[in-house]
């Protein structure tokens, strides 16, 4: 046999792992990439954000310290002096005051003067200076001089801090960026704040790196920049077009924002400081541009890596994945001829074989499973099953809802009558949908189950125990009947019963309850309180506990027998109340009963047993109950004895006969039937005998001799398996190896070699 399914797995598992290794190495390259790109992304927003910080956190300390230098007296007497002799002196005043403001915020590194819009001198912490000069030295273009004077010439002035003018200067070496503010005093007079930065100051170095930069703008110009490109300057890169449209998208969000200009990506921040100031960082874009073998030649040492590992991977999981099959296979080649080329070819071949003794087996369990229930909940009804094994059937039969509970009885009181006009098929008709009708009037929300006791009982288990709402679904039952039908039925209800032991006693119960169907005001439905006062006054022992009795006691089954007696004389004798005549009368009926017992023994045997054949006149004169209980016991005792005694040896040598017949012709295709028909026999009885004589039902002894036969040729001959099989009566070796082994613990060949 080829093990072509084992390197199919293989080679299958295999181009999973290629096709997984490549998918995983190419995500793995385009995500290295992406978070690079992701780091790089956060890295410039945060330099960003923190360049703005820096130059707002600059602003705000500066125009604080002109709020400051404003509540000066230097500064009120230089705003508000109109006398011209007085002019310089505080001028003078006022250079003390920027000095000390200068040396107070010195740490924040700006500068600040201060000029009457008025005037042309302009005062700052280091000298007094010309306007027309000190615009000169700020390196400003013709444009932007036009653009200050405008701004100082005109007459709108403002109290507010984010009211205030940008000089652009165009001058490389010019290292500081200035900003005017023109405010109108108390007095009536105009007053122009220069406040001037270093660049070093505002900007983060970029001496390493290329094609990035850093401006600030406001509306569409350019105030100051810091940038390291290559080849092109920064107005190529941050046109007025993308200017403008920087400004806004900056004016509509409150975060930063992106935009492109080429071949540059540009990120913005608006100064929370002055509102038309905008701080950008631009970079030229991160693109991947690998082309495919230059992406191969990058991931190949990932992708070998991978390789390697899920080819071991792959060695381990088809391993482990295809022992189960090579058990399967070890275990189906014993015995079996290789089939076809692969594992499962045969495999297929066996199971298929295995497939029809399942579905025989299967219809065969089928088949019994359900009357073995009925036989169980039958006995349990009877008292009949053994205290110990009731937990264990009903967990076997999954019964274990019936803790406690109700016994009904239903009869068809017009059963008889069915027959003679009725056929067979349509009182079995009948039944069936009176039975259907009933299930479908039972209370689903608790446990019940349906038992035929005979052709006209049908006994009812069900965990409900409140006798209105059984009476409630019993009555919309008989009601949807037809009114002929209504009359037929009689249903008797039993007390709550506590346990699944107690059910004997409600099937006691309501037998009992059937006696009075003609005695309690015509009752259709009849519960055990409904004759409770009644049946105190009568003995309870009806016809089918009679038959039950009679019947076990001639097939000598004496413990049975007695434990039915037994529990006839405690519910007469001390659980009912009976008057003399009625106790007189239960007396009779057993005395009649032992005698139908005696009359059914042949005369041979009744000779033997030397019983009593007039009990009543004995049993009659009899004072107390306990002394009457023991009399009737230890008869029937004596009796069953010698009746059992009887049996057993009949029963001994049918058994002795069935061995033997076995033992002769173990070699054949040997079945119960055969056996039974072969001693004109019952299947059912020689079923009986096996199991009682031998501990083993009939094929089960049958394979033990066979197998035991077998042992014994292996010892002594060299012989073939399928000769061997032959031999033993086995049509099928594969069969033959299975019960070989079942019992023996070994197949034929390893029994073989052992012995």
């Amino acid at each position: 046999m080829k093990n072509k399914f084992y390197w199919k797995l293989f080679l299958c598992m295999m181009g999973v792992i290629f096709a997984y290794t490549a998918a995983v190495t190419f995500v793995y390259y385009l995500k290295n990439h992406e978070f690079s790109s992701y780091e790089r992304e956060q890295s410039q927003k945060e330099l960003l954000k923190q360049t703005k910080e820096n130059i707002d956190n600059r602003l705000q300390v500066a125009l604080s310290g002109i709020n400051q230098l404003r509540s000066t007296e230097a500064f009120q007497n230089f705003s508000e002096n109109q006398n011209e002799q007085l002019k310089y002196y505080y001028v003078s005043e006022l250079h003390k005051e920027l000095q000390k403001n200068s040396n107070a915020f010195s740490q924040f590194e700006y500068k600040l003067g201060v000029m009457k819009s008025d005037d042309d001198l302009i005062v700052t912490p280091d000298m007094t200076i010309k306007k027309a000069r000190y615009f000169h030295q700020l390196g400003l273009s013709k444009e932007e001089n036009e653009q200050a004077a405008k701004y100082l010439a005109g007459k709108k002035n403002s109290f507010s801090q984010y009211n205030m003018y940008t000089l652009a200067s165009e001058d490389k070496s010019n290292p500081y960026v200035t900003l005017l503010k023109k405010e109108k005093i108390s007095s009536g007079n105009n007053v122009v704040f220069f406040l001037s930065f270093h660049k070093r100051n505002f900007f983060p170095e970029l001496t390493d790196v290329e094609n990035t930069g850093f401006a600030i703008t406001s509306g569409n110009r350019i105030t100051s920049h810091h940038s390291m490109l290559p080849s092109l300057s920064v107005h190529d890169v941050l046109t007025k077009h993308v200017l403008q449209e920087a400004f806004e998208k900056s004016a509509n969000s409150e975060t930063d924002t992106q935009l492109t200009s080429g071949e540059y990506t540009i990120k913005t921040m608006n100064s929370e400081v002055l509102k038309d100031w905008n701080y950008l960082y631009f970079s030229s874009k991160n693109e991947f541009g690998l082309s495919f073998w230059e992406m191969l030649a990058e991931s190949l040492p990932v992708y070998v890596l991978f390789l390697l590992s899920g080819f071991l991977i792959t060695l381990v999981i088809v391993n482990y994945t295809y022992r189960p099959v090579k058990k399967v296979l070890d275990h189906l080649r014993e015995g079996q001829e290789s089939v076809g080329e692969d594992e499962f070819s045969f495999i297929y071949s066996v199971t298929e074989k295995m497939k029809t003794v399942n579905q025989t087996l299967r219809s065969t369990i089928e088949t019994n499973q359900l009357p073995l229930k009925n036989k169980f909940m039958k006995d349990l009804l009877l008292g009949l099953v053994e205290n110990d094994q009731i937990s264990i059937k009903l967990e076997q039969f999954d019964l274990k809802a019936l803790k406690e509970g109700r016994v009904i009885l239903f009869e068809f009181t017009h059963y008889k009558e069915w027959g003679e006009s009725l056929s067979r098929e349509g009182i079995l008709t009948l039944k069936i949908q009176l039975l259907n009708y009933l299930k479908k009037h039972l209370e689903l929300s608790n446990f019940y189950e349906i038992i035929e006791m005979e052709s006209e009982k049908l006994a009812v288990l069900t965990s409900e125990v409140q006798l209105e709402k059984i009476r409630e679904w019993l009555n919309k039952f008989k009601a949807s009947l037809d009114e002929g039908l209504q009359s037929t039925m009689f249903i008797a209800i039993s007390e709550v019963v506590q346990s699944p032991a107690e059910f004997e006693r409600g099937y006691k119960q309501v037998r009992s309850l059937l006696e009075y169907r003609y005695t309690i005001e015509r009752k259709s439905i009849v519960t055990f309180e409904d004759v409770e006062e009644f049946e105190q006054s009568s003995y309870y022992f009806p016809l089918e506990t009679e038959k039950d009795l009679i019947d076990l006691s001639l097939r000598g089954k004496k413990e049975k027998a007695l434990a039915i007696l037994k529990n006839v004389l405690q519910d007469n004798l001390y659980n009912r109340q009976l008057d003399e005549a009625a106790l007189n009368r239960f007396v009779f009926a057993i005395s009649a009963s032992y005698n139908r017992i005696l009359s059914q023994v042949s005369q041979s045997d009744r000779n033997n047993f030397n019983q009593e054949e007039n009990l009543y006149e004995k049993l009659e004169i009899i004072r107390g109950k306990r002394k009457l209980e023991d009399t009737i016991s230890r008869l029937f005792e004596l009796l069953l004895t010698k009746i059992q005694a009887k049996t057993e040896q009949t029963d001994l040598s049918v058994a002795d006969q069935l061995m033997n017949f076995i033992h002769m012709n173990f070699q054949k295709d040997l079945s119960l039937t055969d056996l039974a028909e072969h001693f004109n026999l019952s299947s059912s009885y020689v079923s009986t005998i096996f199991k009682e004589k031998t501990g083993e039902n009939f094929k089960e002894y049958l394979n033990m001799y066979r197998i035991k036969v077998a042992k014994e040729i292996l010892a002594n001959s060299d012989v073939k398996i399928s000769e061997l099989a032959t031999m033993v009566g086995f049509n099928n070796v594969n069969t033959f190896i299975r019960i070989f082994k079942k019992y023996v613990g070994l197949s034929p060949g390893q029994y073989e070699k052992t012995s």
